[in-house]
């Protein structure tokens, strides 16, 4: 089975048939390609690709920890942070430059890890919001009318 050997993109059953390391080469191959043809495969491959790691996603989600301190993604968010890890993965497309399954694994596991990063960030920035600061003074405080 060829990398290329069609005038159309591979339709998702094509894709479907193919091995990891298949639809890989098939993205590095056809990654920097000026056609459409050549830039929609890629696309396809790539999609199919992320689309096979949902539960390797979601493990990664499930176990992600914030070095050396207690921050974790909570168990009623994983959803959502899965969701964000996604959408980075699916964007990373243009920034990825392996060709073989452990390079995308190890860049998966660090997209996933700046995904949980980010959504924490954001989570606490809203508590931070919904808390107040601590700094701020309360009226009646200390006496004060």
């Amino acid at each position: 089975m060829g990398l290329m050997a069609s005038t159309i993109p591979p339709t998702p059953h094509e894709l479907r048939r193919r091995s990891d390391d298949e639809l890989l080469l098939l993205v590095a191959a056809n990654r920097s390609a000026k056609d459409r043809l050549g830039k929609e495969t890629a696309r396809l491959a790539w999609n199919e690709l992320v689309e096979r790691d949902v539960a390797r996603v979601r493990a990664l989600v499930r176990t992600w920890r914030l070095g050396g301190r207690d921050v974790r993604v909570e168990a009623q968010d994983r959803d959502d942070a899965t969701q964000h890890a996604f959408y980075r993965l699916l964007k990373m497309l243009d920034n990825f430059r392996g060709d073989v399954l452990p390079q995308y694994r190890a860049a998966m596991a660090t997209c996933v890890d700046w995904a949980c990063r980010e959504f924490c960030r954001r989570e606490m920035r809203h508590e931070m919001g919904l808390g107040g600061s601590l700094d701020e003074r309360i009226p009646g405080e200390d006496g004060e009318g």
